[in-house]
């Protein structure tokens, strides 16, 4: 678990990286009808500029993993692994599946519930061949180092066509 945890992390921070190289315009171009990411992250607004899924593999061993990139090249990533039905789902330090945050602004750190205690919720309403939906909360943890402040993400909602 730890493992797929650290590959779940490589993934947040090549996202990252590739986000942050883009112009404005570039992501602006890259829009797709319907395809979001909203929350709020410590009161504040956050709403992707893109967002995109992909879904490997069936039954328990179903993984989702969709991410949004915001103005800022802050991203909103989920992991989801085994979650193959609609549901609401708890997520702990010790779930497989993993809720994450990560802002430049932050220095790069990835606050999620993978690690130090962060708890969450992630409800999804559709699920089937062509697009995940739902709503999620979570308290994210700064997974690197645990001592920092949490960040609160709240009132959070999804809508991806898989890719």
């Amino acid at each position: 678990m730890k493992a797929i945890k650290k590959i779940n992390l490589v993934l947040i921070l090549v996202a990252a990286i590739i986000a942050s190289s883009c112009t404005s315009n570039d992501v602006v171009e890259t829009l797709t009808g319907g395809n979001y990411v909203k929350a709020t992250i410590d009161g504040s607004s956050y709403s992707s500029l893109t967002a995109s899924a992909i879904k490997t593999g069936t039954g328990a061993g179903t993984t989702i993993i969709i991410i949004g990139v915001g103005p800022t090249a802050q991203n909103m990533n989920m992991t989801l692994i085994g979650i193959n039905a609609k549901g609401t789902y708890a997520l702990s330090e010790s779930s497989d599946s993993v809720l994450s945050y990560i802002d430049p602004k932050d220095l790069g750190a990835t606050f999620g519930t993978g690690g130090c205690g962060a708890t969450g919720t992630i409800t999804v309403t559709t699920l089937d061949a062509t697009k995940i939906e739902g709503t999620f909360n979570f308290t994210g943890k700064n997974i690197s180092n645990c001592d920092t402040a949490a960040k609160n993400i709240t009132n959070g909602s999804f809508s991806v066509a898989f890719k």
